[in-house]
């Protein structure tokens, strides 16, 4: 009896997938849908034994410094495309190399330093004592990257005097660092170096402020200025611009004056309170403990009903 009901819940399920994988095999493809996978199929190309697209000019990463963004006008990404026309809108002063997008050559591609380049900026701070500005105007690479590079160059030798990693994940860390390098542009200098008059937007800048004034009162940079609390932006560039030397430096280090209000002493107390200006956007020291009600001495009051209910 038993192996009669098992042979017909086999034979019941053998004929529901029977059933439907011919009513999948008789659904009829729409147009588009045939001309999707057909060109798909024309771009990726064949497939090989190991599941690449050998043949696909876009499948593997190029390694001569040069990005593999996509080019209308290039030849056919698989074999030979017959009476193949370049798309007339494509713009004619596009670098392949630098602009990812065909038709909008407004954006770039950030270009990369090379290790060249890197240690000679590591030797010029370090060993011949150039100031950061002085490096930037040289090698016309902005004073933010600049001190990027210094950085990067710390946690690097400590990363690799760091035992914690074993030899082979250094090797692979290393192998994956080269092969990502040889994947984007070189900085080469001339009319690719950063923009050195760049001024960092002013924190009271990044909200918005207005300001009500007489329809005939004039208003320029200056009195805009003086609403945000900064200099001139003349004054700005010129500081900017301006290589400060070693005793200038050392003095404003020295001389950094911090406001300290401390509070009256009166008899009987224990403390004297110290009141320090602090940025509204730092964390400050957290003191007892996070919530009210698990306090003990929380100040206990009386309802009308004479119920007992916590004042604080």
């Amino acid at each position: 009896m038993l192996a009669r009901q098992l042979t017909q819940e086999s034979c019941s399920l053998a004929r529901e997938f029977s059933t439907s994988s011919i009513v999948y095999a008789r659904r009829s493809f729409r147009k588009e849908e045939v001309s999707d996978h057909d060109n798909m199929v024309k771009f990726f190309g064949p497939k090989s034994i190991t599941g690449e697209y050998h043949k696909n000019i876009y499948y593997y990463p190029n390694q001569n410094n040069r990005p593999n963004y996509f080019d209308p006008q290039a030849t056919a990404v698989v074999g030979v495309r017959d009476g193949y026309q370049p798309s007339s809108r494509a713009k004619s002063s596009r670098n392949p190399s630098i602009h990812p997008f065909p038709h909008n050559i407004q954006t770039k591609t950030n270009l990369m330093l090379s290790d060249f380049l890197k240690d000679e900026i590591v030797r010029d701070v370090k060993e011949n004592g150039l100031h950061v500005q002085e490096v930037a105007h040289k090698y016309g690479i902005n004073q933010l990257r600049i001190e990027a590079i210094l950085k990067l160059r710390t946690i690097e030798e400590e990363f690799s005097q760091d035992s914690t990693l074993d030899n082979q994940g250094k090797k692979d860390l290393q192998k994956f660092g080269e092969v990502m390098k040889r994947m984007f542009s070189l900085y080469e200098g001339g009319r690719n170096g950063d923009n050195l008059t760049e001024i960092p937007t002013p924190k009271k800048m990044l909200q918005q402020r207005f300001l009500t004034i007489a329809e005939s009162q004039p208003f320029g940079p200056v009195d805009a200025a003086k609403i945000l609390d900064l200099q001139p932006a003349a004054d700005t560039l010129k500081e900017l611009t301006r290589v400060k030397s070693q005793e200038e430096r050392e003095q404003e280090e020295s001389t950094k004056n911090q406001n300290v209000i401390y509070g009256r002493e009166r008899e009987g107390d224990s403390n004297v309170f110290k009141f320090i200006l602090k940025e509204g956007e730092e964390t400050g020291y957290r003191y007892g403990a996070a919530r009210r009600d698990r306090k003990k001495d929380r100040k206990i009051g009386f309802d009308r009903s004479g119920k007992m209910v916590y004042l604080v």
